[in-house]
């Protein structure tokens, strides 16, 4: 029996990473198992806690599939992320990723309605142009048209300017929330 506990207690020190083994782990070594409880998830056991001094003791990878949540182990560490895999290969995302993917779909969105401004404002700064050149073709230019034209152009270029910042913020902070997207993945 002592072996069979010791084995789970190693296991269990391996695999788990709950609160109540932040303390000093040498206290569990050779206590006595209260009892045995079953884990369940929707009415389907998914394993075993173990009780000792009161205390639910289970194994994190359990845990963790069963919330959803992804879970590495490196070294002596034991990381949890807000994205999991799913059967299929598919990452699923959790509160914190979910609000992430979020606000990059915004932000995509966004940089999306940018370029098309930015498009027409472009398309619009052409024709300005245009108009203007061929005001000054003409043998008697239209009174007022060519001062009208250049307060276009100056007024369409400073928006295709604002356009083109807004759209590389945007394209950057899309990256960045890549970036902590990637961070999170297991």
């Amino acid at each position: 029996m002592k072996k069979f506990v010791t084995g789970i207690l190693v296991g269990l020190t391996l695999f788990a990473g709950t609160s109540a083994l932040a303390g000093p782990v040498n206290k569990l070594i050779g206590a006595k198992v209260q009892g045995v409880y079953s884990l369940e998830k929707n009415g389907k056991s998914i394993g075993d806690a173990i009780i000792i001094d009161g205390k639910a003791y289970a194994p994190v990878r359990t845990i963790s599939e069963a919330a959803g949540v992804g879970l590495t182990v490196e070294g002596k560490t034991i990381k949890m992320s807000d994205i999991t895999v799913n059967e299929t290969g598919d990452y699923v995302l959790g509160p914190d990723s979910l609000a992430l993917a979020n606000e990059q779909a915004q932000l995509r969105g966004t940089i999306s309605s940018a370029k098309g401004l930015l498009k027409a404002s472009q398309e619009a700064l052409k024709t300005y142009e245009d108009a203007l050149t061929a005001d000054a073709a003409r043998a008697e230019p239209l009174p007022g048209a060519a001062d009208a034209l250049k307060t276009n152009i100056t007024k369409t270029k400073a928006e295709i300017t604002k356009l083109e910042t807004e759209i590389k913020a945007a394209e950057a902070r899309v990256a960045e929330l890549q970036t902590q997207l990637d961070a999170m993945k297991p």
